[in-house]
């Protein structure tokens, strides 16, 4: 399987990648972290909430009341707030995309719609292999600019799907291609 879709022609050359479920992580940690500051709160507010309405206790949602315990106020708008955007927040993140766009036409290179630089201003393709960690190959695919600035596109494990990534953009901007060994897929 291929981490990217390409697809082009001789004056356009789009890489998209589909990001899916890679940054559900982020979006569970900063979920789980906000879940805790809700309990908080919940805490907060029935404690709050006893020990004022401790002596008459006629209301049973009192605890509730903005004016009486504001934490049990924080705690139902936090709530409220927190159910209606972790559905659109998984949307978002599952449908989102990363679209790499060579573009011959504007003499352009995008991502995600945002200009990155001329491509008059690439100067060649690499791949670099690394280590990762646990001391796995992890190869890297970079735009090298004219002035020696480095553009990471992506790193991966599949040392054949960079070289070939790398060898297809290197072939649509005629540059020169380090640490490239082509082969088809």
């Amino acid at each position: 399987m291929q981490r990217f879709q390409i697809n082009g022609d001789e004056e356009r050359l789009e890489l998209t990648m589909e990001l899916g479920y890679q940054r559900i992580l982020n979006g569970c940690l900063i979920v789980g972290f906000t879940f805790i500051w809700v309990t908080a709160l919940a805490v907060l507010a029935v404690v709050h909430g006893n020990s004022e309405n401790a002596s008459a206790s006629s209301n049973e949602w009192g605890y509730l009341n903005p004016r009486g315990n504001h934490f049990g106020f924080l705690w139902l708008l936090a709530t409220l707030f927190i159910g209606a955007l972790i559905p659109l927040y998984a949307s978002k993140v599952i449908n989102s995309k990363r679209v790499f766009l060579f573009d011959k036409s504007t003499g352009l290179f995008t991502h995600n719609g945002k200009t990155v630089t001329e491509l008059r201003k690439i100067d060649s393709v690499k791949v670099r292999h690394r280590n990762d960690p646990d001391e796995r190959p992890v190869h890297m695919l970079l735009i090298i600019y004219n002035d020696g600035f480095e553009e990471a596109l992506d790193n991966w494990y599949d040392e054949d799907e960079m070289y070939y990534t790398a060898g297809v953009i290197g072939e649509f901007l005629r540059v020169p291609q380090y640490g490239i060994r082509l082969k088809e897929f």
